[in-house]
């Protein structure tokens, strides 16, 4: 009968109340409004906070997490609503009964906000996000015409390793380019690194690079990073792309798996491009491919294509001219780019003339042409017209 009794005198406790707490919403709905409000504000806040430390993250190859990205979602519903409530109120509060239903709006959402609000300090917000493990390069669109010959010994089961040579400015490393964005369309290879090497390359600075670029973790030693890279590489079809090499290089102690070794399952091979057959044969290239300079009528629609049509035909000289500097730039790609992207809209037959002398000397000197050095030489030339 006790029992009876509480659970009686409970229920109707709980009814009072809640008919107390629904006759004072049209009280305090100036109130609730207001409380409304400011919570709502500490919310968008937090909300742009979070966005910052996702700019920022982002930058450093992080990225937010599934978490973060659902409370986002939640806020910019909530804010929404929050203001709907608000302008409501703005407009119509002459009534009990708007009164009522806009406090009784205004008190439930406080309480989801006052929720999003505490859930922000147990939010984890960003998570770490390992590079990926190819990336496409910016190429012109133009297409090597050795792209399909490299793509065919790169894919079979044949030859592990690949040597691309030829003079520098031929374009080799155009073709490389190429070669990366061709192989990262497909699942021939799950794992495409593109290197740079330099005249002082080393195994060591080679470990660095692709610890870098795998986003691996290794101590400092030559032999841990050799034994990291290994049992990454190993479980996985790679192809290794290094550009410009002037010497060998160990693959065993960067820890590069040697490409006969792999399980059918997975594809090893190793492109290098050299200006010289002798490192080829020092890295055991299995086959080799010559990278040739351009024939003249090539060279010479490639120069008027960076030049433009209307330049060479601007002066009855500049054409005379324009032929004289595809001869001297000897059917190299790379150069003629150079200077044709320098030489277009120059319509002085002068600072024509002028380009000659400097090709013709940077040619004795062995000079690596750059677009800069072009423009140097004219702007300087007319400062002392």
């Amino acid at each position: 009968m006790e029992f009876l009794k509480n659970a009686v005198n409970e229920t109707i406790s709980l009814a009072v109340a809640a008919i107390v707490e629904h006759a004072a919403y049209p009280f305090q709905v100036e109130d609730k409004i207001r409380e409304l409000a400011s919570a709502t504000r500490d919310l968008v806040a937090m909300k742009e906070d979070v966005k910052t430390i996702i700019m920022n993250a982002e930058r450093e190859n992080s990225a937010p997490t599934k978490q973060v990205e659902e409370w986002l979602n939640k806020v910019k519903a909530i804010e929404k609503e929050a203001k709907e409530i608000m302008e409501i109120y703005r407009k119509c509060h002459w009534s009990i009964w708007s009164n009522y239903t806009t406090g009784r709006s205004a008190v439930e959402k406080l309480c989801e906000v006052k929720s999003l609000c505490d859930q922000r300090s147990t939010i984890v917000v960003i998570m770490h996000v390992p590079p990926p493990l190819a990336q496409e390069m910016p190429i012109s669109s133009s297409k090597s015409a050795n792209l399909e010959l490299a793509l065919e010994y790169i894919k079979d089961d044949v030859h592990g390793t690949i040597g691309i040579y030829g003079t520098g400015g031929v374009g080799k490393t155009h073709l490389l380019k190429q070669i990366n964005n061709e192989l990262i369309k497909d699942s021939t290879f799950n794992v495409v690194i593109f290197l740079t090497c330099s005249k002082e390359c080393s195994e060591e600075k080679v470990q660095n690079q692709i610890i870098d670029k795998l986003g691996l973790n290794s101590s400092d030693s030559i032999e841990r990073k050799q034994i990291t890279i290994f049992n990454f590489l190993k479980k996985k079809s790679f192809l290794l792309i290094l550009d410009d090499l002037r010497n060998r290089i160990n693959l065993e102690i960067i820890g590069i798996p040697n490409p006969s070794s792999l399980t059918s399952k997975h594809k090893g091979k190793v492109v290098l491009t050299t200006r010289s057959t002798k490192v080829c044969g020092l890295m055991e290239v299995e086959k080799k491919i010559k990278v040739d300079i351009l024939n003249w009528n090539a060279a010479w629609n490639l120069f008027k294509e960076k030049v433009t049509e209307e330049t060479i035909v601007s002066h009855p000289l500049i054409e005379k001219y324009a032929v004289e500097i595809v001869k001297q730039l000897g059917g190299l790609p790379l150069d003629l780019i150079t200077v044709g992207r320098a030489m277009n809209d120059r319509t002085d037959p002068s600072e024509w003339k002028l380009v000659i002398e400097f090709l013709k000397q940077a040619r004795l000197r062995d000079v690596e042409l750059k677009h800069e050095q072009i423009h140097e030489l004219l702007k300087n030339t007319r400062a002392r017209l």
